[in-house]
């Protein structure tokens, strides 16, 4: 799982409801990068232009969206199921391209690599319209799933301090 993710490529974590994937998605990006605050976790809810932005067609003002806020980051898209597929879309074309589309045509940039980490919520009571939903993020992203075990606050983060090492053999397990 770690060395896809190094590599840029996009991983779905499939867990229940409380397991920890936050954090460890937190946990996760630090481990590349340790002081930088291009960690975004946008709510399912969001927007085509809030996960995009908008360039100005007089000016071209950018007035940057998640994607590129993420430039260089972690883009982390929690209960990944329930994002509007026009989203996803666009979170897809963008990695595709290295540059977010605009509406009006005009393409803008990203310095660098975006790593994709999303969290599908599955309930033990799989219903065939979860399993639909889960083989369409799978093929939208091309992303690597894992099963994510249930992890408690502790055994992710501090108390006793864990080292880097020891949080990742810990989702392996």
């Amino acid at each position: 799982m770690i060395q896809d993710y190094l590599e840029g490529s996009p991983l779905l974590l499939v867990s229940p409801p409380g397991s920890g994937v936050s954090l460890f998605a937190r946990r996760l990006h630090s481990l590349v990068q340790p002081n930088a605050d291009n960690f975004r976790a946008p709510h399912y809810s969001i927007s085509e232009v809030g996960m995009k932005g908008v360039i100005k067609e007089r000016t071209f003002d950018l007035h940057k969206g998640e994607l590129h806020l993420a430039d260089g980051g972690t883009l982390f898209l929690d209960q990944v199921e329930e994002f509007r597929t026009s989203v996803l879309a666009g979170v897809r074309d963008t990695l595709q391209r290295k540059g977010v589309l605009h509406e009006n045509g005009i393409v803008s940039t990203l310095e660098e690599r975006i790593r994709l980490v999303m969290h599908f919520t599955i309930t033990e009571s799989v219903t065939n319209t979860e399993l639909d939903r889960l083989c369409k993020v799978l093929n939208t992203f091309e992303a690597r799933m894992y099963r994510f075990p249930k992890m408690t606050y502790t055994e992710i983060c501090d108390t006793p301090r864990k080292t880097n090492e020891e949080v990742l053999k810990l989702a392996k397990r």
